[in-house]
């Protein structure tokens, strides 16, 4: 498979991601990547581990399939997290 194409399967699986969730849904995301065998890595090329914090913000995630996922949310005043999620 073409890197175009594992991107695309990726890109399709996020957007069937629904855009409400009272957390930030990391491991929905990480499935898309895993599910086209690749894994979301910290920048030592580990698997990556941490935590999302702020009502209001974004980040990059790299993988190990050169691509890389970029995800931001904003926590609206019903509790739950508005989030987008697209990877390049």
């Amino acid at each position: 498979m073409t890197k175009a194409q594992t991107l695309s399967k990726i890109n399709k699986a996020l957007s069937a991601l629904d855009t409400y969730y009272p957390s930030i849904p990391l491991d929905k995301v990480f499935e898309a990547v895993e599910n086209q065998g690749g894994s979301v890595v910290d920048e030592d090329g580990s698997k990556w581990s941490g935590f999302l914090i702020g009502d209001d913000s974004h980040c990059t995630f790299e993988t190990t399939l050169k691509i890389f996922i970029y995800l931001s949310w904003y926590k609206m005043g019903s509790g739950n997290y508005e989030i987008v999620c697209y990877a390049s």
